[in-house]
Order: structure tokens, then C-alpha cells, then sequence
């Protein structure tokens, strides 16, 4: 396969809960990294950043997101630089470091904007919804208007894994506001997304 649609299909693997399928991909792009471009070197990077969110591994992701970021940034290869600050944004976040998740959400939300890719906008626009999430509580509210701009930004670009987790999110926290006939179509509406997704880390969003 070429060596973008490894990465691909080595994330895929990982979503499908097949973890060990991405580890023995990853070896075996480790063993010809010599032979790759800086792009690809920077799109492995961003994998392995993305790969590591997922499984918690947050100083390996920051290692991992930093380098490209940095790459991306003297090559001005915008969108891959968004998607480093996405990554450091998640794994800063999960640490309970809003101010630099904020910053760094921010930030690759500016770039998105100017490179005019939808998908990872709302990507990033979910990502500072969480932020807002973890930072006040759902009685606040405020991160109501960055769920729905992610949906309808993920919407536009067809990307049912971010419609999907803004929807589940949505309908929770109406719940916990004890609005439950607001949240009750985006719950189910998330729930029939995650079914049709052979997605484990949506799977567990859900349960």
C-alpha cells in the first residue's frame, strides 16, 4: 500500500479496537523511516500523535504532536500544524491544563479558518467545546454553541464521528439540566451514528 493509505488503514485497525495491527504497521514504517519524505515523516508523527490521544498516552502524544507541529510550522504546511495543535490541545485538556488547551484549540481553529478545511474545523470546534466542558459546569451552558457549530461544520464535510460525539455530549448535558425532551433526539441520533461506526473509543463515549 502507499504510505498514506497505511496510516489509514493503521488507525482504522486502532478504531476497530485491532490496536496491535496499528503497533506492527508502525514497526515496520519505523524500520524504512529513512526512506520517507518530511511530509511523511510528519504525517507519521501526527498518527502516532493521534494514536496515543486515543489510548491516554499523553506524554508520548505531546511528543509526538510537538515534533510535528514544529516541522509544519517552519514548512508552512498549515493544515498538518492545526492538527499537531488539535492534538495538543486534547492532551492538555485531559491533564486539566484548560488555559493551554484553550490557547492551542485557539489557535488551530485561526488556521483551519484560513486554510478553509471544514472537517477539521469541526474537529477543533468540538475539541473547545470539550475545553469549555471540562472548565465550567453543564449548568453553565457554555459549551452548548461550540457542540452545535461542530456539528454543523462536521455536517457540511461529512464526518459522522464528530456529528456523532457532539450529539451524544448535546443530549447528556441537556439531561443533566433536566432537559430532557431537548436532549433526547441528539442522544438518539448519536447512538444510531455510533452503531453504524466500527468505533470503540465511540463505543465507549455511549456506554
Amino acid at each position: 500500500l502507499p504510505f498514506e493509505d497505511l496510516l489509514k488503514q493503521a488507525l482504522l485497525h486502532d478504531k476497530e479496537g485491532k490496536w496491535y495491527c496499528f503497533i506492527q504497521i508502525l514497526e515496520s514504517i519505523k524500520k524504512n523511516k529513512t526512506n520517507l519524505t518530511p511530509i511523511q515523516i510528519c504525517h507519521f508523527n501526527l498518527a502516532c500523535a493521534e494514536y496515543f490521544t486515543l489510548h491516554q498516552t499523553y506524554d508520548s502524544a505531546g511528543l509526538y504532536a510537538t515534533e510535528a507541529k514544529v516541522k509544519a510550522g517552519e514548512k508552512h504546511w498549515r493544515n498538518e500544524e492545526a492538527k499537531a495543535l488539535l492534538f495538543l490541545s486534547s492532551g492538555a485538556s485531559k491533564q486539566r491544563n484548560i488555559s493551554a488547551a484553550y490557547t492551542w484549540a485557539d489557535s488551530a481553529l485561526t488556521i483551519t479558518r484560513q486554510t478553509g478545511n471544514t472537517a477539521l474545523e469541526a474537529q477543533i470546534l468540538l475539541q473547545l467545546a470539550l475545553c469549555t466542558r471540562r472548565h465550567f459546569t453543564a449548568v453553565a451552558n457554555r459549551s452548548f454553541p461550540y457542540f452545535l457549530m461542530a456539528r454543523e461544520k462536521a455536517l457540511a464535510s461529512g464526518d459522522s464521528i464528530t456529528v456523532a460525539t457532539a450529539d451524544l455530549y448535546l443530549g447528556a448535558d441537556n439531561f443533566e439540566l433536566n432537559k430532557w425532551p431537548e436532549g433526547q433526539p441528539y442522544f438518539k441520533e448519536g447512538v444510531a451514528l455510533v452503531i453504524h461506526q466500527k468505533n470503540v473509543y465511540l463505543n465507549y463515549l455511549v456506554y
